[in-house]
């Protein structure tokens, strides 16, 4: 067979996939507690479908149950049959609106053998479902049947409920010369279609060759040293390519198996990992934070059997790795990957040498660093090449001058490299901030953040400012029960980061809001965050405030002035900090100190410190007398 997917899927049910060429990479790890075997499980036993050749486990139920290698081509050599019935062709466009689940990736994987696979959310409301088939030129969806009915006034596309696809009948062909699993196209042709999540831009339409997403798969088991006794864990959404190329296909065209949870339940998560016994875990920052939160809330015990555990789509605060490391007792792996060219870096195995807060080196492509405006001296933004880069977006040739530059793909993200050309990941081109004279990363100040005792998540946001022209604001996750207060947190923060760093206000939120694969939605936090500041603020009431009211007034140039307001966020900067110090100490002649205005920057705390200071001054009077 060509490389394809489907003659790739058959080489592994027949015990023949990639051929590892990562030489002395090793098969197991040193970690907390000692070393762990690869491809072995709690007891030795491999539950759901063990056995050889077709009938060894492929995609697994989170109880344990497994469809196998038979199984699964059985569902592909059935799906042929269905489209062809259905007049359709490998250069058609199939929409597959699936809950997540083993059932689900059968199907997704089956489509990507026979046409253009177009993974949709099922949860988006049905106006943006019925509006991406039209906008994607879909000729058909694959869909639970009470989907599909609501779906029927969409019209002209045809129906194919995913509930019949997971019964094919008995004499599919499995063979790895059958005729029903022969490819329809050579590999160049576009088997999967997505759309970039447009986090800080419109999405964007990415098309994905069979041989690219080969190549992707390839690259991760190299970089994994993945074989037939690998199972992968994997929670993310199949929509997304994390989750339907870095764990369903890498998995099974390593030749293992995949565990498909149908959504990511943390309280779930140690009992399915027990049950099912994965080597491996494939997650996102936010999930693995939520882990640990349901491991200390529920006294889980330590994880047995992990070779490793990966972690992508989003930067992890290093702060967390030993913690994760520590619960998994595995080598957590932080890699870095693109929708536009899946993984382009990762941390090695161990013994290689892994580096917290980075996220590796180059695997499978160039990468260069180049001066942008929105990098610091350091740093630039991050450029990558090669055959696993695509070229260009579907119909876009505005997004294509802006993406592409002499072969080279300009990713947005910004990073730098250290002496070991390890690659740190610094933040996004949108996500570096001028404020003031000062460029400011907001993903430092994320990890900052995180870095805290008792915050469990954690983003920091722009704000337009009348003289800074941005201010900064965060939002943080604090871990139920704890005892410091925001004010406190604030206060540690100003002790690792400089001033012009620490955000002018920040909020303790019961959630940060997060794209599926754990991008942070700045936009929305701040949005939501406006949405919620009180209507009206309490009025100055005692001497102090009244008075300080006045002078802010006289200073800010503003009609109203209450105790909630902020130094920063009503104008003040660091220039005219010092200003306002004088002010207040030819009114109540005492002298603040600026740290107490960064350490409370509201009217009232300000209140509060001159009342001390001014009491302060009476006593050492009194005393004197």
């Amino acid at each position: 067979m060509e490389a394809t997917i489907v003659g790739q899927l058959a080489r592994a049910r027949a015990g023949d996939p990639f051929a590892c060429d990562n030489g002395d990479s090793p098969r197991s790890g040193t970690v907390p507690g000692g070393t762990v075997p690869g491809g072995t499980v709690p007891g030795g036993a491999v539950p759901g479908g063990a056995g050889t050749g077709g009938a060894r486990a492929a995609i697994l139920f989170v109880d344990g149950a497994a469809l196998s290698y038979d199984d699964l081509l059985r569902r592909i050599a059935h799906l042929r049959r269905r489209l062809g019935e259905m007049g359709l062709t490998p250069r058609d466009r199939v929409a597959c609106i699936l809950p997540g689940g083993p059932d689900a990736a059968a199907a997704i994987l089956a489509t990507l053998c026979w046409a253009e696979c177009v993974p949709l959310s099922p949860q988006l409301p049905l106006s943006e479902i019925v509006a991406g088939l039209a906008a994607l030129d879909v000729k058909a969806a694959i869909a639970p049947q009470p989907l599909l009915a609501a779906l029927g006034a969409a019209g002209g596309i045809a129906m194919l409920a995913s509930e019949d696809l997971a019964d094919p009948p008995d004499d599919a062909a499995v063979a790895e010369d059958a005729e029903a699993l022969r490819p329809w196209a050579g590999p160049d042709r576009t088997a999967l279609v997505v759309r970039t999540s447009g986090t800080t831009s419109g999405p964007k339409v990415i098309r994905l060759s069979e041989a690219r997403l080969l190549m992707a798969a390839a690259n991760m088991q190299r970089i994994f040293a993945l074989s037939g006794g690998d199972r992968c864990f994997c929670p993310m959404p199949l929509y997304h390519t994390h989750g339907l190329i870095t764990g369903v296909l890498s998995a099974l065209c390593s030749g293992g198996s995949i565990v498909c949870p149908p959504e990511f339940a943390a309280a779930r998560l140690f009992d399915q990992l027990e049950r099912t016994g994965p080597s491996w875990i494939s997650a996102v920052p936010a999930m693995y934070q939520a882990a640990l939160a349901a491991a200390e809330r529920d006294a889980a015990r330590p994880i047995a059997g992990l070779r490793f555990v990966r972690s992508s789509s989003a930067p992890l605060p290093a702060s967390l790795v030993p913690r994760i490391e520590a619960l998994f007792g595995a080598p957590l792996i932080e890699t870095y990957g693109i929708t536009e060219a899946s993984v382009v870096a990762s941390n090695p195995l161990p013994p290689g040498r892994r580096k917290p807060g980075s996220v590796g080196l180059p695997t499978g492509v160039e990468i260069r660093l180049v001066a942008s405006a929105s990098s610091a001296a350091a740093d630039g933004e991050i450029w990558v090449r090669g055959p696993i880069v695509i070229d260009g977006y579907e119909d876009n040739p505005e997004a294509d001058r802006a993406g592409f530059a002499d072969g080279w793909f300009r990713t947005g993200d910004l990073g730098r490299f250290d002496e070991d050309g390890y690659l740190f990941i610094t933040g996004r081109t949108g996500d570096a901030v001028k404020r003031g004279a000062n460029l400011v990363s907001l993903v430092e100040i994320d990890s900052a953040l995180v870095a805290l005792p008792h915050v469990v998540d954690a983003a920091a946001y722009s704000v337009p400012h009348p003289t800074l022209g941005i201010d900064l604001r965060a939002a943080i996750v604090i871990e139920a029960g704890s005892g410091p207060s925001v004010q406190e947190l604030r206060r540690m923060l100003l002790a690792s980061l400089p001033g012009y760093k620490v955000p002018s206000r920040i909020d303790a939120v019961a959630s940060i809001p997060r794209t599926a694969t754990g991008k942070i939605l700045r936009g929305v936090l701040a949005e939501s965050l406006r949405r919620t500041e009180p209507a009206a603020a309490a009025a100055p009431a005692t001497a102090t405030e009244i008075s300080l009211a006045g002078y802010w007034k006289a200073f800010f140039q503003c009609d109203e002035a209450s105790l909630s307001d902020d130094f920063f966020s009503s104008g003040g900067d660091s220039l005219r900090l010092v200003d306002f110090i004088e002010g207040v100490a030819e009114r109540f002649g005492v002298e603040l100190d600026i740290e107490a205005i960064l350490n409370g920057p509201r009217l009232d705390q300000i209140a509060g410190s001159i009342d001390e200071l001014s009491g302060a001054s009476d006593r050492i009077m009194t005393a004197a007398g």
